[in-house]
């Protein structure tokens, strides 16, 4: 039996607390100086995580139960296990799962421990476990931000002592500035909470998961696209120092909302950014594995992310090729390819009787319409054409004369018709 001087004190969980922060008051009551202390109880059982939130059944969780002498099932609601079943997106499981698996918090938790600042102000100062959720980086009581990061040391914050109100440098954090939010934002954020909490409001019909993991792709494509960031940083008057992950969430809530038209619009800005590969043209180079998700989307039941991109690449793509080898196009009518407003500069070359080079310059010039790009180091070229303006250059170059004709209706030479054109 271990001395009554090293027992913890019974604390019992606050509403929304996380099982760090229960931790930590248990320490702090039974005056140890360091959390280290009662983590060190259960060195017998092998080693805690370093983010008891993380800490997943087994022998660990039963030996915390039996040192703050509440059960494994409660302790297991502290965690973020509590909301696996909202959030582990696997269509071939026959029962909800219990545990987040790794990639699952990767996605969606935090690995800092960001506070609200309008909070720590009440007693006892309790960290909740949905600060760590960063689709929901906004306190819903106070209307605020919540603080990643040291206003004096600028760190990210972490729940690794007894005083959450200071930082590890000693900066009382309740001094920092609270960054209220529009009712915009706040609206946006609670749509996250609502799929979270109460299950409800989901996506299309789908499962909570599913309509998580669609956001999260969004959110991943918004991060690769500094302008969109800023643009939505700047509707909603977000400070400078704004977590950049969060800013991507609005944005995919934004979409979201706004869908298809907020889609369609992020998308024109999405195919510009220059990707990983050093050539700007193709699909997969404009759009990274956007297309690949929506594909795999479709396969488990849900097509409509998948049916609004497709229309999209039909009708604006105009920086690569679309063939029946994209994804999204392997299992529908392959008649939609031949149907689309733009055609490669080879067909349009093919189309028009003249050299595959001359296109560009047509294009340069104003007389196609359409987007040539650099593609690869050795002067080579791919691009788009309207087939409307085919149209309308086939239709005028029909209606002309050749040099030769023109020459004897004039009584010319050729080499003066030549002149003349120049």
């Amino acid at each position: 039996m271990e001395p009554l001087d090293l027992l913890p004190a019974r604390e019992s969980p606050l509403p929304g607390e996380s099982m760090d922060s229960l931790v930590r008051r248990t320490a702090c009551a039974m005056g140890y100086e360091s959390v280290a202390r009662l983590r060190a109880l259960l060195l017998d059982r092998g080693r805690l995580p370093l983010n008891l939130n993380h800490l997943e059944p087994g022998p660990m969780l039963d030996g915390l139960s039996a040192l703050l002498g509440i059960s494994s099932a409660n302790l297991l609601s502290l965690t973020v296990h509590r909301h696996a079943a909202s959030l582990v997106f696997e269509p071939s499981r026959s029962e909800p799962p219990d545990v987040c698996d790794r990639k699952t918090r990767l996605r969606f938790f935090s690995s800092s421990a960001p506070v609200c600042l309008s909070c720590l102000q009440s007693e006892p100062a309790v960290e909740r476990l949905l600060w760590r959720f960063e689709p929901t980086a906004v306190c819903l009581d106070h209307a605020c931000l919540l603080r990643h990061l040291c206003s004096a040391c600028h760190y990210s914050l972490h729940s690794t002592g007894l005083n959450v109100r200071h930082c590890r440098c000693g900066f009382d954090l309740t001094r920092s500035p609270v960054a209220t939010v529009s009712q915009c934002v706040l609206s946006l954020v609670e749509r996250f909470h609502a799929w979270l909490t109460t299950d409800e409001n989901t996506l299309w019909d789908m499962p909570t998961a599913a309509a998580f993991w669609w956001a999260e792709r969004l959110k991943t494509a918004a991060l690769k696209t500094p302008t969109w960031l800023e643009t939505v940083r700047g509707d909603h008057d977000l400070p400078d120092a704004t977590n950049g992950s969060f800013v991507a969430w609005l944005a995919a809530a934004e979409m979201l909302s706004g869908w298809p038209d907020r889609f369609e619009q992020f998308l024109h800005v999405f195919q510009t950014v220059t990707k990983h590969r050093t050539s700007n043209t193709g699909v997969g180079r404009s759009f990274g594995t956007l297309l690949r998700e929506a594909d795999r989307f479709e396969q488990q039941g849900y097509p409509i992310p998948a049916d609004v991109l497709r229309s999209y690449l039909l009708q604006h793509f105009s920086r690569g090729h679309l063939s029946a080898k994209v994804c999204l196009f392997k299992h529908v009518n392959r008649r939609q390819l031949a149907q689309r407003p733009w055609m490669s500069q080879t067909n349009a070359a093919r189309q028009l009787s003249i050299r595959c080079a001359a296109i560009a310059d047509l294009v340069h010039r104003g007389l196609l319409v359409g987007e040539i790009h650099a593609a690869g180091q050795h002067a080579r070229s791919i691009g788009l054409v309207s087939r409307d303006s085919v149209k309308r250059l086939q239709q005028q170059l029909q209606s002309a004369l050749r040099v030769c004709q023109a020459s004897k209706r004039l009584g010319i030479s050729r080499h003066r018709i030549l002149e003349l054109i120049q």
